[in-house]
């Protein structure tokens, strides 16, 4: 077949990929409030579902011990540490108590799920969660005491623990990476910093809610108003954004964990911001490296004598000045430093060659699936909200879509690669803002640590 023939069908190919990724964003109709009290409110009405989801965004302040923060959050939603019911959990309990809450660095997210009867409930469960009254110093002091037993029973902890250490290293002088919750910090605070916590943070002009169903949004936003009218409206204080410094080398950490699995390596990355120009030439070449099974890293590693590779998995945390990429991957003792040498040198000769058109396509493929799963989720549609209100960015930034891949065609990459190659030649340091966060037996990590030496040994839980 003549290259002109064979550029056509690839020409072809490329415009039904975004075709179809143009088809598969879920829409529902938007409608944006913000009430007298300063709480910010998004209404997705849509008949496609037949109950209400609601998740409720809190943000945390810059400066914040997280201990202090996990262990609000443990004293009002963790039944597990209390001998009675508060009305915040015995309202849950009502609505169907199928609710989710996840802790990040910059926010605290609460997902509800529950029938468009119990839609008063809900504006009930606001009114406790901003007026919450049932904090005690034997809830307080269960929480610190079972703290580690209610902490390993959460599905992927060993993840939570590196990514603590990982932040902590990637932004040491940043809000973001003060991560650590270790036993010291846990000792160091009392009730009446939790208190505090809660009475600064839990407000309703510091929070974002977004309600999915067949809902009327003014009649639902007049709910809310009313059942939420007796709070006082605070005066919010504009704080500037703290100027973020990401770490420029490489740390190897390894996390003693007591566990009869395979070790686990988290490779984290930290990369432009979702909407940078460079964002998506940064995911392009980690999907190349990484992507399991037509990664060049995966295809290669029996070369290295590695032979039992567990699926490499890929998570991106999309922060409001940067994102950080996190490939996951399970890999025997004997293995973990030829896997990492491995990594290294197919990096470097990705930075020193063009990028074919087949691994360019497959990339796209790649990304292309992604979306299918993606906008099939229910909730896709509020997560995008979500990323627009907390990252300050429209759609069309935040959405794998045709536009953004006009950006990312085969010759920018190739020319964002070979800015690489031209740091290298004129002796320029190339910035590598990695922490590679190594979880199993510790003494078995290091023993089979010959060439790689980490700089620091954790004992933990």
């Amino acid at each position: 077949m003549c290259t002109r023939n064979r550029n056509l069908i690839n020409s072809l190919f490329l415009f039904v990929l975004l075709t179809q990724l143009m088809s598969f964003t879920l829409s529902s109709e938007v409608t944006t409030f913000v009430s007298a009290k300063g709480l910010s409110i998004k209404i997705l009405k849509t008949n496609a579902i037949s109950f209400i989801h609601a998740e409720i965004l809190i943000f945390y302040p810059d400066k914040i011990n997280p201990a202090i923060s996990y262990l609000t959050v443990e004293n009002m939603f963790n039944s597990g540490i209390h001998n009675t019911v508060s009305n915040l959990l015995s309202v849950l309990k009502r609505m169907g108590n199928d609710f989710q809450i996840e802790h990040r660095v910059d926010y605290l997210k609460i997902s509800l799920n529950f029938l468009p009867g119990r839609i008063s409930l809900f504006t009930q469960f606001l009114d406790e969660l901003f007026s919450y009254k049932s904090f005690g110093l034997k809830r307080y002091n269960d929480s610190i005491f079972n703290y580690r037993r209610h902490f390993k029973r959460k599905s992927e902890w060993e993840k939570t623990m590196a990514r603590q250490y990982a932040y902590s290293h990637l932004f040491p002088d940043h809000a973001l990476g003060n991560t650590v919750i270790d036993a010291d910090s846990l000792l160091k605070i009392n009730l009446a910093q939790i208190r505090s916590f809660y009475r600064n943070t839990f407000r309703l002009d510091n929070s974002l809610l977004l309600l999915k169903g067949d809902l009327n949004p003014h009649i639902t936003f007049g709910m809310i108003e009313k059942d939420l009218k007796s709070f006082k409206k605070a005066e919010k204080k504009e704080t500037l954004a703290e100027k973020l410094k990401v770490i420029d080398n490489r740390k190897i950490i390894v996390l003693d964990i007591a566990s009869n699995e395979s070790p686990i390596i988290f490779w984290f990355q930290a990369i432009p911001s979702l909407g940078d120009n460079n964002h998506m030439f940064w995911r392009v070449m980690n999907n190349i490296l990484f992507n399991y099974p037509i990664g060049v890293v995966y295809k290669r590693a029996a070369l290295y004598g590695i032979r039992n590779i567990r699926k490499i998995e890929t998570e991106m945390i999309n922060h409001f000045q940067v994102s950080v990429l996190c490939n996951t991957i399970k890999i025997n003792y004997s293995d973990i430093e030829r896997f990492i040498m491995l990594v290294d040198s197919e990096t470097r000769k990705l930075t020193k060659r063009k990028i074919d058109r087949k691994e360019y396509l497959d990339s796209l493929n790649f990304f292309l699936g992604q979306a299918k799963v993606n906008s099939s989720n229910f909730n896709h549609d509020v997560q995008m909200e979500i990323k627009k209100s907390i990252l300050n960015l429209e759609e069309k930034n935040i959405t794998i879509s045709p536009k953004i891949f006009q950006k990312v065609t085969l010759d920018n990459l190739n020319r964002f690669i070979g800015n690489f190659k031209f740091m290298a030649r004129n002796g320029n340091h190339i910035r590598r803002p990695e922490i590679i966060v190594i979880t199993g037996n510790a003494r078995l990590i290091k023993g089979y640590l010959n060439i790689l030496k980490p700089d620091f040994i954790y004992s933990a839980y």
